[in-house]
């Protein structure tokens, strides 16, 4: 099925065109599925960045239909990834796509103190730049939160004394369920901005997530099927256009 987005030569780079469409690669839970099915070890426990055969292939087959539209990627690690070998993230690394952090344990940046922030980032930077030779300068924040980071310039602080340039932590995820059309309509009021405090970079989350469509840990599940999460991704990408 043809849409305005996919009309594109994404082969040369249009000077009229002035916006982007970002699809961030979480990769933190899929590798132990005791996380996503134990509800006796809640949100923190058991969570690890550590992935398995058929999540780093999952990867891998995503990054080489990117590349097939002459498209990059943007993947946010934690830093206990790097407990596992490394070879497959120095691959995606050096073809060009982002890799930046997810803190090192999952923690939740407004309920964490602040030294212990502040090592889990400088923590998970190093490894990233040491281990897969890049520079790290964003990171998502594990869970989202409603405002984002606004009203906590601490925190604000700490990521740019890190050397972390932006954040993408604001999500309305799981607060209430809209239409996909009304959703969809919230993209153009959840652009990008600078924190009022710091200056600190904010990329908020936008739209539904797909674990908002499949999975039970995150409330009702909507039950649909992966044909209606396509349409609705392709309804959003199609308003961002146009």
């Amino acid at each position: 099925r043809e849409t305005a987005a996919m009309k594109i030569d994404f082969g040369k780079v249009r000077e009229d065109i002035k916006c982007a469409v970002a699809i961030g690669y979480d990769v933190d839970m899929p590798g132990d599925l005791d996380y996503l099915y134990n509800k006796e070890l809640g949100w923190q426990g058991g969570c690890h960045g550590h992935l398995n055969e058929d999540v780093i292939n999952y990867v891998r087959t995503v990054v080489e239909i990117a590349e097939s539209y002459d498209t990059k990627l943007q993947f946010f690690l934690q830093g206990n990834t790097f407990e596992d070998p490394v070879e497959n993230w120095i691959d995606i690394a050096q073809r060009g796509h982002a890799i930046d952090q997810h803190t090192y344990n999952h923690i939740s940046l407004p309920h964490t103190p602040l030294e212990t922030i502040e090592s889990e980032v400088a923590r998970t930077k190093g490894l990233i730049e040491d281990k897969l030779g890049v520079v790290n300068i964003g990171l998502r924040g594990p869970g989202g939160y409603r405002n984002g980071l606004r009203e906590m310039g601490d925190i604000q602080q700490i990521m740019l004394k890190t050397g972390i340039k932006f954040v993408t932590t604001q999500d309305r995820f799981g607060h209430e369920h809209l239409s996909d059309e009304d959703m969809i309509e919230t993209i153009a009021h959840t652009q990008p901005y600078r924190y009022d405090e710091t200056g600190l970079l904010e990329i908020p989350v936008c739209g539904y997530q797909d674990r908002e469509f499949f999975d039970p840990d995150c409330g009702p599940p909507r039950n649909g099927t992966l044909a209606e999460w396509i349409e609705y991704l392709m309804k959003a990408v199609d308003f961002v256009y146009e």
